[in-house]
Protein backbone atom coordinates (compact mmCIF):
# COMPACT_ATOMS: atom_id res chain seq x y z
CA UNK A 1 0.00 0.00 0.00
CA UNK A 2 1.32 3.34 -1.10
CA UNK A 3 1.61 6.64 1.10
CA UNK A 4 -1.60 8.65 1.87
CA UNK A 5 -1.72 12.16 1.87
CA UNK A 6 -5.13 14.44 1.67
CA UNK A 7 -5.54 17.48 3.03
CA UNK A 8 -9.26 19.48 2.82
CA UNK A 9 -10.63 22.94 4.47
CA UNK A 10 -13.65 23.68 5.79
CA UNK A 11 -15.08 26.84 6.22
CA UNK A 12 -17.08 27.31 9.38
CA UNK A 13 -21.14 29.24 8.37
CA UNK A 14 -21.55 32.26 11.31
CA UNK A 15 -24.52 30.80 13.47
CA UNK A 16 -26.90 32.71 15.65
CA UNK A 17 -24.51 33.46 18.73
CA UNK A 18 -21.50 34.56 16.32
CA UNK A 19 -24.49 36.86 14.96
CA UNK A 20 -24.70 38.22 18.49
CA UNK A 21 -21.61 38.42 19.16
CA UNK A 22 -20.87 40.60 16.20
CA UNK A 23 -24.19 42.76 16.98
CA UNK A 24 -23.00 43.36 20.69
CA UNK A 25 -19.74 44.70 19.71
CA UNK A 26 -21.27 46.82 17.37
CA UNK A 27 -23.57 48.18 19.87
CA UNK A 28 -20.19 48.55 22.12
CA UNK A 29 -18.71 50.66 19.57
CA UNK A 30 -21.49 52.72 18.65
CA UNK A 31 -21.91 53.73 22.80
CA UNK A 32 -18.35 53.65 23.31
CA UNK A 33 -18.50 56.84 20.34
CA UNK A 34 -20.74 58.11 21.38
CA UNK A 35 -19.88 58.55 24.78
CA UNK A 36 -16.46 59.69 23.24
CA UNK A 37 -18.58 62.44 21.17
CA UNK A 38 -19.90 63.83 24.67
CA UNK A 39 -17.28 63.52 26.96
CA UNK A 40 -14.42 63.39 25.38
CA UNK A 41 -13.60 67.22 23.33
CA UNK A 42 -10.79 67.21 21.23
CA UNK A 43 -10.10 63.75 21.12
CA UNK A 44 -13.43 62.24 20.01
CA UNK A 45 -10.84 61.56 16.52
CA UNK A 46 -8.68 59.30 18.17
CA UNK A 47 -11.92 57.24 19.98
CA UNK A 48 -13.78 57.04 16.75
CA UNK A 49 -10.42 55.70 15.16
CA UNK A 50 -9.30 53.92 17.70
CA UNK A 51 -13.13 51.82 18.04
CA UNK A 52 -13.67 51.30 14.18
CA UNK A 53 -10.32 49.03 14.28
CA UNK A 54 -11.11 47.16 17.35
CA UNK A 55 -13.98 46.10 15.70
CA UNK A 56 -12.38 45.95 12.43
CA UNK A 57 -10.06 43.34 14.27
CA UNK A 58 -12.96 41.77 16.55
CA UNK A 59 -14.88 41.27 13.62
CA UNK A 60 -11.84 39.34 11.76
CA UNK A 61 -12.07 36.56 14.66
CA UNK A 62 -15.03 35.80 13.15
CA UNK A 63 -13.50 34.07 10.00
CA UNK A 64 -12.62 30.49 10.76
CA UNK A 65 -11.97 27.77 8.84
CA UNK A 66 -10.99 24.49 9.76
CA UNK A 67 -8.26 22.54 7.90
CA UNK A 68 -7.59 18.54 8.02
CA UNK A 69 -4.41 16.86 7.12
CA UNK A 70 -4.31 12.86 6.80
CA UNK A 71 -0.49 11.74 6.27
CA UNK A 72 -0.54 7.84 6.32
CA UNK A 73 -2.56 6.63 9.95
CA UNK A 74 -2.05 9.93 11.37
CA UNK A 75 -4.82 13.04 11.45
CA UNK A 76 -4.37 16.43 12.34
CA UNK A 77 -6.88 19.19 12.74
CA UNK A 78 -6.26 22.62 12.88
CA UNK A 79 -8.35 25.87 13.17
CA UNK A 80 -7.60 29.08 11.30
CA UNK A 81 -8.70 32.37 12.22
CA UNK A 82 -8.99 34.85 9.72
CA UNK A 83 -6.46 33.15 7.67
CA UNK A 84 -3.52 34.83 9.83
CA UNK A 85 -3.32 32.62 12.60
CA UNK A 86 -3.35 28.68 13.19
CA UNK A 87 -4.44 27.05 16.34
CA UNK A 88 -3.67 22.90 16.51
CA UNK A 89 -6.71 21.25 17.43
CA UNK A 90 -5.42 17.79 17.49
CA UNK A 91 -2.17 17.35 16.48
CA UNK A 92 -0.60 13.50 15.02
CA UNK A 93 -3.52 11.39 15.99
CA UNK A 94 -2.88 8.16 15.79
CA UNK A 95 -5.77 6.16 13.83
CA UNK A 96 -4.58 3.34 16.12
CA UNK A 97 -6.22 5.23 18.43
CA UNK A 98 -9.47 6.05 17.12
CA UNK A 99 -12.38 3.77 18.49
CA UNK A 100 -15.38 4.38 15.62
CA UNK A 101 -15.89 6.63 13.00
CA UNK A 102 -19.54 7.49 12.08
CA UNK A 103 -21.46 9.76 9.92
CA UNK A 104 -23.66 11.80 12.04
CA UNK A 105 -27.04 10.87 10.66
CA UNK A 106 -30.42 9.11 11.24
CA UNK A 107 -29.08 5.78 10.58
CA UNK A 108 -26.45 6.43 13.68
CA UNK A 109 -28.52 8.75 15.95
CA UNK A 110 -28.38 5.75 18.31
CA UNK A 111 -24.64 5.58 17.94
CA UNK A 112 -24.31 9.58 18.16
CA UNK A 113 -26.48 9.47 21.40
CA UNK A 114 -24.11 7.23 22.92
CA UNK A 115 -21.28 9.35 22.67
CA UNK A 116 -22.96 12.49 23.76
CA UNK A 117 -21.10 13.38 26.72
CA UNK A 118 -17.48 12.95 25.76
CA UNK A 119 -15.03 15.81 25.49
CA UNK A 120 -15.98 17.07 21.80
CA UNK A 121 -14.18 18.96 19.51
CA UNK A 122 -16.63 20.68 16.64
CA UNK A 123 -14.56 21.26 13.47
CA UNK A 124 -17.32 21.41 10.92
CA UNK A 125 -18.84 24.37 9.29
CA UNK A 126 -22.63 23.99 11.32
CA UNK A 127 -24.26 21.50 13.93
CA UNK A 128 -26.84 21.54 10.62
CA UNK A 129 -24.98 20.29 8.26
CA UNK A 130 -25.93 17.35 6.77
CA UNK A 131 -22.16 16.08 6.04
CA UNK A 132 -20.62 15.60 9.63
CA UNK A 133 -18.98 13.01 11.15
CA UNK A 134 -18.08 11.50 14.66
CA UNK A 135 -14.68 10.35 15.45
CA UNK A 136 -14.41 8.77 19.20
CA UNK A 137 -10.60 8.29 19.61
CA UNK A 138 -8.66 8.02 23.03
CA UNK A 139 -6.21 10.49 24.22
CA UNK A 140 -4.51 10.76 27.24
CA UNK A 141 -6.29 7.50 28.81
CA UNK A 142 -9.93 8.78 27.62
CA UNK A 143 -12.05 8.65 25.37
CA UNK A 144 -12.94 12.19 23.42
CA UNK A 145 -14.83 12.79 20.15
CA UNK A 146 -14.19 15.03 16.97
CA UNK A 147 -16.89 16.22 15.18
CA UNK A 148 -15.53 17.17 11.42
CA UNK A 149 -16.93 17.27 7.45
CA UNK A 150 -14.42 15.16 5.95
CA UNK A 151 -14.73 14.70 1.91
CA UNK A 152 -15.08 11.22 0.45
CA UNK A 153 -11.63 10.83 -0.54
CA UNK A 154 -10.66 11.83 3.06
CA UNK A 155 -13.07 9.05 4.40
CA UNK A 156 -11.62 6.02 1.82
CA UNK A 157 -8.47 7.33 3.16
CA UNK A 158 -8.93 6.73 6.72
CA UNK A 159 -11.33 3.46 5.98
CA UNK A 160 -7.98 2.01 4.12
CA UNK A 161 -5.96 2.47 7.39
CA UNK A 162 -8.70 1.05 10.20
CA UNK A 163 -11.55 -0.68 8.21
CA UNK A 164 -12.99 -2.43 11.39
CA UNK A 165 -13.42 0.81 13.22
CA UNK A 166 -15.64 2.34 10.46
CA UNK A 167 -19.19 2.44 9.99
CA UNK A 168 -21.12 3.55 7.05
Amino acid sequence: MGDIFNEQLVKKIPDLKDLLKKVGLGILGIAAMTFGMLYAGVLVLLIIIGVGVGIYFAYKEFDVEYEYVLTNDSVDIDKIIARERRKSLISDLSLDDVEVLFPMDEAHASDTARYARLKKIDASSSPRSPKRWLMVYKTEGQSAALIFEPNEKFIEGIRAQIPRKFKK
